[in-house]
């Protein structure tokens, strides 16, 4: 080796040694190592982000999920009470109505009496109908019935959103209407909607739908806080409504009133043209 010379090691094989001139060591020093640390405070500026974004793509689809689930428990529960009427009609030769006193009071709801219309047709007899539904016996008897809740109701609630479309110009304006006074057509009178808010289903309290009345408030499950509009998507601010020949509808609650009014009537000869 020439004394100008220095042998260094380089990792380029096993045994290998490279001799480098003199004036060449400067080249070959290792630069020391940086001692800068990681700028953490970035990683905490893109923490939430990497936080929130999936939030923000699963919130819509678990609220896209529990909409299809509820309009599809709607859909059933409406049919089942649908088929009760028409039961009850096929029956009696006329529309069901409330249980009423001898002055002509409302006792108990229709829907209590189209419980023999159902499968679970001994229900009936747990109630004494001629007292009303707040009597000590009755209030007593009420049950939890899954014809008369909604997808998102606890298993034990006694509450129910459907209500029959009741007053001036409906097929339930009074006692004795049958299918044949619904000039209109049974497919394009509503019977049963889903209101805004719900009462003990044994309570005979309906909504109603008078010219000279407001609209009453609709929604069912979506007519609660303005929060969940938020995530939910639009096609999912409806309220399900039942019709006459048993078909159900998701109605959005922009619906004009004029459309409202003309699907109430029984026989109001209105030109209707669904959304």
């Amino acid at each position: 080796m020439t004394s100008g010379a220095v042998a260094i090691d380089v990792d380029h094989g096993v045994g290998d040694t490279v001799l480098v001139a003199q004036g060449e060591r400067n080249c070959m020093s290792i630069p020391p190592q940086s001692s800068r640390r990681p700028n953490w405070w970035i990683s905490w500026l893109i923490l939430p982000f990497i936080v929130t974004c999936p939030c923000a793509l699963v919130v819509p689809l678990i609220m896209e999920i529990r909409t299809a689930a509820h309009r599809a428990k709607a859909s059933q529960n409406l049919k089942q009470i649908s088929l009760a009427i028409h039961n009850y009609h096929d029956t009696y030769g006329k529309l069901p109505g409330p249980i009423r006193d001898d002055n002509g009071k409302p006792l108990l709801s229709w829907r209590v009496t189209i419980l023999p219309h159902f499968e679970s047709h001994d229900q009936q007899y747990r109630f004494k109908l001629e007292e009303p539904w707040d009597s000590p016996h009755n209030l007593a008897q009420i049950f939890p019935y899954r014809p008369y809740q909604t997808h998102a109701m606890k298993a034990d609630s006694t509450l129910c959103h459907y209500r029959l479309v009741t007053g001036e110009g409906t097929a339930f304006e009074r006692e004795g209407l049958c299918f044949d006074d619904i000039k209109d057509g049974l497919a394009n009178t509503i019977f049963v909607v889903e209101a805004a808010e719900p009462v003990i289903w044994t309570k005979p309290d309906e909504l109603d739908f008078s010219p000279i009345q407001p609209l009453p408030r609709l929604g069912g499950l979506f007519a609660s806080s303005d929060w969940r509009r938020r995530f939910e998507p639009e096609w999912a601010d409806v309220t399900t409504v039942l019709f006459g020949d048993g078909s159900t509808r998701w109605m959005p609650r922009n619906t004009s009133e004029a459309t409202w009014r003309a699907m109430a009537t029984r026989a109001g000869s209105e030109k209707l043209k669904l959304p």
